[in-house]
C-alpha cells in the first residue's frame, strides 16, 4: 500500500513539474515534421518556420510521429 502511494506521489510530482515547465514564459508549441535521428527532431513552428531540436532523454520517442504537437522549452 505504501509503495503504491509513493509511486502515485512521484507521478503527481512529475506532472506538476511538467505543468510548471509548460507555463514558463516563452514556451513554443509546434508540430513534429519528422525524426532526424534518435535524439533530434524537425519541428514546424507557425511564425518561425522549421527548427531542428534536441529531444530530452525522458521523452518517449515512439510518440514523436508527424503532426504530433510538442512544446519547446524557452531557450532551446
Amino acid at each position: 500500500m505504501e509503495s503504491l502511494r509513493n509511486e502515485i506521489n512521484n507521478k503527481v510530482k512529475t506532472l506538476k513539474e511538467e505543468l510548471n515547465l509548460l507555463h514558463e514564459h516563452g514556451s513554443h508549441v509546434g508540430e513534429v515534421v519528422k525524426m532526424i535521428d534518435k535524439n533530434k527532431c524537425l519541428v514546424k513552428l507557425k511564425m518561425e518556420g522549421q527548427n531542428i531540436v534536441e529531444v530530452e532523454s525522458h521523452i518517449d520517442k515512439t510518440k514523436l510521429v508527424p503532426n504530433t504537437r510538442v512544446c519547446l522549452r524557452a531557450g532551446n
